[in-house]
Order: C-alpha cells, then structure tokens, then sequence
C-alpha cells in the first residue's frame, strides 16, 4: 500500500534527499575544485556538522514520514553514508580517506539521537513536576 504524504512529509523526504546528495556532491569533488576556506585543520569538525544536520533531518525523516522511529535504519542510514562518502574519496583527485573524518561523520550522525532523547527526558521531568505541583 502506497504511503499518502501532506505537504509536510514531503518536504521533509525531499529535504532528506537533498540533504544526501548535497553531502555526496562535496564528498566526492577534487580537492583541487574546494573553497580555499576548506582546510585539513576544519575537515573533521565540517564532517561532524554535515553529519550531525544528517541525523536531524534523517530523525525527523523517520518520525513524521517513515512514522516510525526502528533504530537499527536510522543506525544504517548515519554509518552506510559516512562509510560510503569516505571510502568514495579514495578515487576522487585531491581527496583521500581519513579516519577521523569517518569517526566525525559517525560522532555528529549517533549524537542526534542521544540529544534528543536527552532532551524528552528533559521535557517529562518537567511536566511530572507540573504535575506532582
């Protein structure tokens, strides 16, 4: 059975491909083409950030659209793309694979979920205490 989609699901599907193309687009372009700002000093934490917008978007991807939230996906999604972004850079000129980029990649994407869940537990404890009140 087909999955009806609101505006909303499919904004965030189409966010969420876009978010993956985008990341492979700047995976896999020569070193040579990069912005100069771009530097070896920055990569690991650029990693991290892309990474860690990934896991937003790929948490609100399983929520709102996938209606469900199977940990072992979300797990697939974060350590399949940061996998294959990495390894991708060994054929690309300029580009070469480093560990700590792939580490930063895995860092920012499992970070999501452990915020949020940090932050639910936030958001029931105050509601428990609006109530014991």
């Amino acid at each position: 059975m087909k999955q009806k989609h609101n505006k909303y699901t499919s904004t965030i599907l189409s966010l969420f491909y876009i978010y993956i193309f985008l990341i492979l687009i700047l995976a896999w372009t020569p070193g040579n083409k990069l912005p100069d700002n771009i530097s070896n000093n920055t990569s690991s934490l650029s990693h991290f950030i892309e990474f860690f917008g990934l896991g937003i978007i790929t948490l609100l991807f399983s929520l709102f659209v996938l209606k469900e939230m199977e940990i072992t996906k979300f797990f697939s999604i974060g350590l399949i793309l940061g996998i294959i972004t990495e390894v991708g850079q060994i054929f690309v000129p300029g580009r070469s694979f480093a560990l700590n980029d792939l580490l930063a990649n895995f860092a920012g994407f499992f970070i999501v979920p452990v915020l949020s869940l940090m932050v639910l537990e936030i958001i029931i404890l105050k509601i428990n205490m609006e109530i014991i009140k």
